[in-house]
């Protein structure tokens, strides 16, 4: 394919079309593919990492929550204990 002088490149001292897939003469698609793979790999990995933590911190709020919910409940019931026997006092 010929492209128009602003499409081409000089390559080792010859001018050669800008194609996809290559760059300086070398093909760049298999190496530039596998670090996408690699990184995206890395990704995974931080991302599980960081759902891991997150996991662990959801059980933790949830556990907080039930106590606090434990709480609210016996305090609860001690409020409403006094005030039924508050109301025979009068």
């Amino acid at each position: 394919m010929n492209l128009p002088n602003g499409k081409r490149r000089l390559v080792g001292g010859q001018q050669q079309n800008a194609g996809a897939g290559s760059f300086g003469g070398f093909d760049t698609a298999p190496a530039t593919l596998r670090e996408l793979y690699d990184e995206a790999q890395a990704q995974i990995a931080v991302y599980e990492a960081e759902r891991a933590i997150l996991e662990k911190y959801m059980r933790q709020l949830r556990e907080q929550i039930a106590d606090m919910s434990n709480e609210r409940d016996f305090y609860k019931a001690a409020a409403s204990k006094l005030m039924s026997t508050g109301r025979r006092a009068q």
